[in-house]
């Protein structure tokens, strides 16, 4: 009897001592979030059409070192597209 109140009493308290993940939400208003979807989605369409670009680029004729700009290019803008998003 001893061990189960024992066992339960330290089971309540490793419940009551575990972190309880929150989300941690921003609370936007309305009316800012309508003006920035707009420009967010032309900077967003923009930035895809230029991937699509250097995607449809024939790079068997480009140097190294241009290819290596393109990468570098081609990587800065998705991340752009993942701080946008």
């Amino acid at each position: 009897m001893k061990k189960i109140k024992l066992l339960s009493l330290i089971a309540i308290i490793f419940i009551a001592t575990t972190p309880i993940p929150v989300s941690a939400t921003k609370l936007v208003n309305p009316k800012e979030t309508s003006s920035n979807s707009a420009s967010r989605t032309d900077d967003s369409t923009s930035l895809y059409n230029r991937l699509y670009e250097i995607n449809d680029l024939d790079k068997s004729d480009l140097s190294r070192a241009d290819k290596r700009v393109l990468r570098k290019e081609v990587k800065s803008i998705e991340k752009k597209i993942q701080r946008i998003s």
